[in-house]
């Protein structure tokens, strides 16, 4: 009796393991679902920032990813060249990463697409508009031209 009663305990003791660890990988490898979310294109660019000392070339095409990243994937498409790039912000500075693209006399437009949504064109309209700072934040993605040079403390 005693030896029977073990082994019904062994059983249920091993399918309960089972069990727990199925519902650990169940949880772990599981992708979590995409949220969606809504993009704003200021082409504008009036905002209440302090043009900074540095002087950023005009013939060059500048993309400042700022704030809220967070192991963000981000896409990034110009013509046939496509670039993914994973965004972390440093919270000290407010700015996860920039990028920059010698070539800005050929582009006219670029897409972005932040982890595996929708690409978002974003149409440069005119040789001025070579800064590009883009921010994520509740669930909004903010791509904004920079009519001052940007400034990081």
């Amino acid at each position: 009796m005693i030896a029977e009663s073990y082994n019904f305990f062994i059983i249920k003791s091993i399918i309960l393991f089972i069990l727990i660890l199925s519902l650990f990988f169940q949880l772990t490898n599981c992708t979590q679902e995409k949220k969606e979310y809504a993009t704003i294109v200021d082409y504008i660019g009036k905002t209440d920032r302090r043009d900074g000392p540095f002087v950023f070339s005009n013939d060059t095409l500048w993309i400042f990813f700022e704030e809220n990243f967070n192991q963000d994937t981000v896409d990034l498409t110009f013509g046939q060249n496509k670039d993914k790039l994973v965004l972390t912000t440093n919270l000290n500075v407010g700015l996860s990463m920039i990028q920059k693209f010698a070539s800005f006399g050929r582009i006219n437009e670029f897409k972005i697409s932040l982890n595996g949504r929708q690409e978002q064109l974003v149409k440069i309209k005119n040789r001025r508009m070579n800064k590009w700072a883009i921010n994520f934040m509740n669930d909004t993605l903010y791509i904004s031209v920079l009519n001052k040079n940007p400034f990081y403390d």
